[in-house]
C-alpha cells in the first residue's frame, strides 16, 4: 500500500475527479493533515469521496501550536483528546477514517530551542568533509 502525506492540500482538492483518478491509479492512499482550524465537515466530505473511490484515507491529526503542534512526550493527553474528538465528529458524519497517522516528534519547545543554535560546529563540519561515508 502506498501512502501520500498531504499536509497542505485543501480538502476540496481531494474531491476533484482528476485528483481522485490520480490517487486511484496508484493506488495512493492519502494521509490528510488535520489542523484545529480546519473545517471538519469539509474534511468529512473529502473522506467520504475517497472511501467511495475505494481508497483508504487516513487522518494526520495536529494540535494547536500553543499545545505543541504534534504528538510528543509532552502532548500525549491533548493529542489523545484531539484524536477522540475527530473520530466522534467524523464518525457522526459517516466518514470515520480507516487510518490515523501519528507523527511522533520531539517536544516543539525542544525543536525551537535547538533551531536557534548550530547543531554542527565549523571544525566538526571540516573534519566530517574528510571522512569517507
Amino acid at each position: 500500500m502506498l501512502r501520500v502525506w498531504a499536509e497542505h492540500l485543501p480538502y476540496p482538492e481531494l474531491r476533484r475527479p482528476a485528483v481522485l483518478d490520480l490517487l486511484g491509479r496508484g493506488p495512493f492512499h492519502p494521509l490528510i493533515a488535520v489542523r484545529p482550524e480546519d473545517d471538519l465537515d469539509d474534511l468529512a466530505a473529502s473522506l467520504k469521496r475517497l472511501l467511495h473511490a475505494g481508497l483508504e484515507p487516513g487522518i494526520w491529526p495536529l494540535l494547536d501550536r500553543a499545545q505543541g503542534y504534534w504528538p510528543s512526550s509532552e502532548t500525549v493527553l491533548p493529542f489523545l483528546a484531539r484524536v477522540d474528538g475527530l473520530l466522534v465528529h467524523l464518525g457522526s458524519r459517516g466518514a470515520r477514517p480507516p487510518w490515523i497517522a501519528v507523527d511522533l516528534e520531539p517536544p516543539l519547545r525542544t525543536v525551537e530551542r535547538l533551531a536557534h543554535r548550530p547543531l554542527i560546529g565549523a571544525g566538526e563540519l571540516q573534519r566530517m568533509s574528510h571522512t569517507q561515508f
